[in-house]
């Protein structure tokens, strides 16, 4: 048997209002009706000429308390090809409830409290794509392969090394090779690569000071933009790596605790620092270094 997806229904509590909401929001409009001569309930469908899938809006005549359609653990998810746009509109109507940046994903609410998933188009295409993650540490470079949706694929350790010249990423390229193979990945299915390194990282990509390890950060960046051609490179700060990750999948994502502290300790003390659903930086990138602040302690 093979079934299709046709539609998903939510009860309004103004009719009106819930079709202005999502005209403007999403860009649905009427498609169907079904409503009785008494006008006592109606049942209207709205789509776009994107899908023929379609949102059903359910309406009944005296209803006067609120339907408890869910929230984001039951919602409607909407794939946009501009995000940006997407946030501005959205922002303007002031309906945006809730932010991942981790994901790169927020949610909407529309007027009965229904939450709207906003994705950006590139989440819907990861099937068969998978990311990269490296944690450059004063010790060891830690490796991760993950799928699109965060599962861990493969993981791979080996002793950091300094990267001053080219012949520094012959051992490196080696070593993400054998991960790669090991998690049954190839570098044509990479499409984001995180390197996460010990120190303060400017929005620039410049490194301020990197503690316990020589690193080229710009020429570390490119080799891996040459390794994976098709993937986007980006550098942060590894305790900042480490706060989105939690945000994203860890114990703040499933507390959806927005304002948290993340302490990072191995050969160096870091910290990253998510307040109201961001991540705290700065034009130095040295938000949350608690591992430079200078102390002097004072005899009692």
């Amino acid at each position: 048997m093979a079934a299709k997806m046709v539609h998903t229904c939510i009860h309004v509590l103004d009719l009106d209002a819930s079709m202005r909401f999502y005209e403007d929001a999403l860009g649905l409009t009427e498609d169907s009706r079904l409503e009785p001569e008494d006008k006592s309930w109606a049942i209207v469908f709205l789509g776009n000429d994107t899908t023929d899938f379609r949102l059903e809006l359910t309406w009944n005549k005296g209803r006067t308390e609120p339907y408890e359609n869910g929230t984001s653990d039951t919602h409607l998810a909407f794939e946009v090809d501009d995000m940006d746009e997407a946030h501005h509109v959205h922002e303007r109507m002031d309906c945006i409830v809730h932010e991942n940046k981790g994901m790169g994903i927020y949610f909407i609410t529309d007027p009965d409290g229904c939450w709207i998933e906003i994705i950006p188009s590139s989440k819907i295409q990861l099937n068969d794509a998978f990311v990269i993650g490296i944690d450059v540490g004063g010790t060891a470079t830690k490796l991760g392969v993950f799928t699109g949706s965060g599962e861990l694929v493969g993981k791979h350790a080996f002793a950091s090394i300094p990267v001053l010249t080219k012949e520094a990423f012959t051992p490196i390229a080696e070593q993400l090779a054998i991960i790669l193979r090991a998690s049954s990945v190839s570098a044509s299915q990479v499409v984001g690569v995180g390197l996460a390194v010990p120190g303060p990282v400017t929005p620039e990509n410049e490194f301020v000071v990197c503690p316990n390890l020589d690193l080229d950060l710009h020429a570390y960046k490119s080799f891996l933009e040459a390794e994976f051609p098709k993937a986007a490179v980006a550098v942060i700060n590894d305790a900042n790596a480490a706060a989105l990750g939690d945000q994203w999948q860890g114990s703040a994502s499933k507390s959806a605790c927005e304002n948290f502290v993340l302490v990072t300790l191995g050969t160096g003390i870091g910290a990253g620092i998510i307040s109201r659903g961001e991540l705290l930086t700065s034009s130095a990138g040295a938000v949350g270094e608690i591992g430079h602040l200078c102390v002097e302690p004072v005899d009692g």
